[in-house]
């Protein structure tokens, strides 16, 4: 059990780097492999969860250096809950890549494994040093899916990315370094000990690097006004990688959650979070919500709405209140699966209509579509929030717990404002794509004979049954989010209680036993 904490890592790092070896062998066993790997961290997180149910954080030293100098991994529910999200993505990302798309580059499966062995890692370390190696992991690997197959909006698009995340990791080193400068350790629960004992002169420099983390991690979340890498980004990525990428900024959401709850006894990390999350989530909601509006495209309606769901999260996580992080905590989930549907079914909507894409304004609406017409109908359904779907049940706990506290106005206000704004413009991006009228220019080239190609809208859909499957997959993840919404609220309320009161955390982490070396 001891050694289970460290499969989520190892198992995806081990496999993608036997896949770079033997890149000469069939897609299929490629395909294989990386499928294997995300299951047995599927598995591997299962364990894990039944491990921690009772409260338990289970702690892990690497090379049995004892913390605070070593590398220390920690489970407790609220990493659970996002190692399991994490290989959710995964999963919906292999499946719609079988269609093809991992075809159309080299070491697809290779790259896809080592993305998810940094996201888990990046869930599971307990140090700020190994949380910007494994930043690092994930975003290398990230460069190179994202330019996966080519093409010149995506290589604009990859630049601009590359850019934005070498700045970040350049002011992340800066913070790291300063933090360590005026505290002698980077270990989480060590810093919880150590920065409450500052003195006056070592104080600004602690503060300095406490919000210079704030703008790491804001980045990472699509923080206003640090996430203009984001639309360009998701909208040049092929569906399935978008749809991978729908849990990227939740990575700086559970960072900011997780960094700052655990050194929440210290002045210094509490005023730099509660001065500036709140009002800048809600700015963030309002300008997604706007941006959804404004979309041309369906790709970029989604990105706007992942824009939207990070500044819900990060406003309500500046309540400071358990309930209310309990309530964004079933929130964060509903929205990944929620996101990562939407950008596969742009995908499935591009392959059906032809050289008109996803378009908004342009294009023969798809008349025979009611299995992907079906299929977008509950997507939007959840991710406008209405009942009786999971995105519903979350915005519903967010404005009741969120209510009594003190700026619930403003926080509902913006919310709701920004909810009206994403249901009409999913209802716009339906009606035109499955229920506009025909022209008399679309009946003319219906009855073209031979049939004309941008004709096939109106026809039978082409086949992309992966990505078919990984959307059918994410809703079900969705409706199982709300079938069962009141034994998960209370295992989020549990999560969050110990996120609020990390004690149990900072002390599994530096009381980790070495582990017994048999003779």
């Amino acid at each position: 059990m001891r050694h289970l904490a460290v499969l989520p890592v190892l198992l995806p790092l081990l496999t993608g780097a036997l896949l770079i070896v033997l890149r000469r062998l069939p897609l299929v066993v490629h395909r294989t492999a990386s499928s294997l790997a995300a299951l047995a961290v599927l598995a591997a997180t299962l364990a894990l969860a039944t491990a921690t149910a009772d409260g338990t954080v289970l702690g892990y030293v690497a090379g049995n250096w004892l913390p605070p100098f070593g590398i220390v991994l920690a489970v407790d529910r609220l990493t659970v809950m996002m190692l399991l999200l994490a290989t959710i993505a995964v999963l919906a990302c292999l499946c719609g890549a079988m269609d093809g798309e991992d075809a159309r580059g080299p070491h697809f499966h290779a790259l896809l494994c080592l993305q998810l062995a940094g996201l888990c890692g990046a869930f599971l370390t307990a140090d700020l040093f190994n949380l910007f190696v494994f930043f690092e992991l994930l975003l290398i690997s990230s460069y190179a899916l994202l330019l996966h197959a080519g093409g010149g909006e995506r290589v604009t698009a990859t630049t601009h990315y590359l850019v934005v995340n070498l700045v970040g990791s350049a002011v992340f080193l800066i913070a790291v370094a300063l933090l360590y400068g005026v505290t002698g350790t980077l270990n989480l629960a060590d810093l919880a000990a150590r920065l409450p004992q500052l003195s006056d002169a070592d104080l600004p420099l602690a503060q300095s690097a406490l919000l210079l983390l704030l703008v790491v991690f804001g980045i990472k979340a699509a923080l206003a006004p640090l996430y203009f890498w984001l639309p360009g980004t998701y909208h040049a990525a092929s569906a399935p990688i978008a749809a991978l990428f729908a849990v990227f900024t939740k990575v700086g959401v559970y960072c900011i959650a997780r960094v700052f709850n655990t050194l929440s006894d210290s002045p210094a990390a509490l005023e730099i979070t509660a001065r500036y999350l709140l009002p800048l989530g809600l700015v963030t909601l309002m300008l997604g919500a706007i941006g959804a509006f404004a979309a041309r495209d369906l790709r970029a309606l989604a990105a706007s709405l992942v824009i939207a769901s990070s500044g819900t999260l990060l406003s309500s996580l500046g309540f400071f209140a358990r309930d209310t992080t309990a309530a964004a905590l079933f929130y964060l989930a509903h929205s990944t699966m929620a996101g990562a549907a939407l950008f596969l079914i742009a995908g499935l909507i591009r392959l059906a209509r032809a050289e008109h894409e996803d378009n908004l304004a342009i294009g023969t609406p798809l008349l025979r579509a009611g299995w992907l017409g079906g299929l977008f109908f509950v997507s939007a359904m959840m991710s406008a929030g209405l009942p009786p779907t999971s995105g519903f049940i979350a915005k519903l706990g967010l404005l009741t717990t969120s209510a009594a506290q003190t700026s619930g106005f403003w926080f509902w206000s913006v919310l709701l404002a920004g909810s009206a704004l994403t249901l009409v413009a999913l209802a716009r991006g339906g009606s035109l794509f499955f229920w506009r009228p025909l022209t008399a220019a679309h009946l003319e080239l219906a009855s073209a004979d031979p049939p004309l190609e941008n004709t096939a809208p109106i026809g039978a859909l082409r086949s992309s049954p992966g990505a078919t499957t990984a959307v059918v997959f994410l809703l079900a993840c969705g409706a199982a989010l709300a079938i069962a919404a009141t034994p998960l609220q209370r295992y989020m309320s549990a999560a969050a209680a110990a996120l609020a009161s990390p004690t149990d955390y900072i002390h599994a982490v530096l009381t980790v036993p070495p582990v017994e070396r048999r003779p």
